[in-house]
């Protein structure tokens, strides 16, 4: 969760051509994207990217810290619920894969140079993968089901 920090508003890509240089921020390209006319494309970087990916972790965190301090809290279920259903939405390994696609077709018209921004959500993205892999949402869920 920490690493959304940094993800967000340090430089994400620094793009050269032609003599041009331009410095990309993550939120930022909302609002690229959208004046270039692609206003759909738009929105689901904002659900998909930077949405579903806070509420998910945000719940994700109050949840087993709460845990974590032994406490039991009537809210712990239905927010665990919507960190499970947000799993399946919050598709930051996908725009991460998109990235590298652009990058590399983009890299034969233009410099592109990786920012602080991108190196964590890359990290963010690896993170939140490695995880996953060792995350026993059984054990989770039964903690949360019991009456606080």
């Amino acid at each position: 969760m920490l690493l959304l920090i940094p993800a967000w508003t340090a430089p994400f890509l620094t793009a050269s051509a032609l003599g041009t240089t331009r410095t990309s921020f993550l939120p930022m390209s909302l609002s690229v994207v959208w004046r270039d006319g692609s206003p759909l494309l738009a929105l689901c970087v904002l659900l998909f990217v930077l949405t579903f990916p806070l509420i998910r972790f945000g719940a994700l965190t109050a949840v087993l810290l709460t845990l974590r301090l032994g406490r039991r809290l009537a809210w712990q279920t239905h927010a665990f619920r919507i960190c499970n259903a947000l799993q399946v939405w919050a598709m930051l390994d996908v725009f991460l894969l998109a990235i590298l696609v652009a990058l590399v077709k983009l890299g034969s018209i233009a410099t592109v140079l990786p920012g602080r921004g991108l190196i964590a959500f890359t990290a963010m993205v690896v993170f939140t993968i490695l995880a996953s892999a060792s995350f026993d949402p059984t054990s989770i869920w039964a903690k949360t089901e019991q009456k606080p």
